[in-house]
């Protein structure tokens, strides 16, 4: 499950934002992205890990929240990638772009959710 998490690690630096796996210190930055697994189930010779993204901004506007999202799923939608330990197969789910509100009205949420596909190479 690392390679999996650093696989995602990878792809989500090239965005210039601040980037959070589960924890999320109470001392953040705007904007910042946030991922997890909330849940991996075999399949067949393989793994199918759900991808859950969450994009955070503090601003009266959504362009910058919107514009990071797009990125985002530029970076992983229909996205397939080979090494020497495994192949990786990457979709979005469904539904897989939502518009999350809060409380406080400044602040912007927008979740991905995509399907890992990993089959590991032996």
């Amino acid at each position: 499950m690392l390679d999996v998490y650093k696989y995602v690690t990878d792809k989500l630096k090239t965005l210039d934002t601040q980037l959070y796996t589960d924890y999320i210190p109470t001392e953040k930055t705007y904007p910042y992205v946030q991922f997890q697994f909330p849940n991996v189930s075999p399949n067949g010779f393989g793994e199918l890990n759900l991808l859950q993204i969450d994009v955070w901004d503090k601003s009266t506007s959504n362009v910058h929240v919107e514009t990071i999202t797009d990125n985002i799923d530029k970076l992983f939608n229909r996205h397939n990638e080979t090494t020497n330990d495994y192949c990786i197969q990457t979709y979005r789910n469904t539904p897989y772009r939502l518009n999350i509100p809060d409380p406080d009205m400044e602040i912007r949420r927008r979740q991905l959710r995509y399907v890992i596909k990993i089959y590991r190479k032996e």
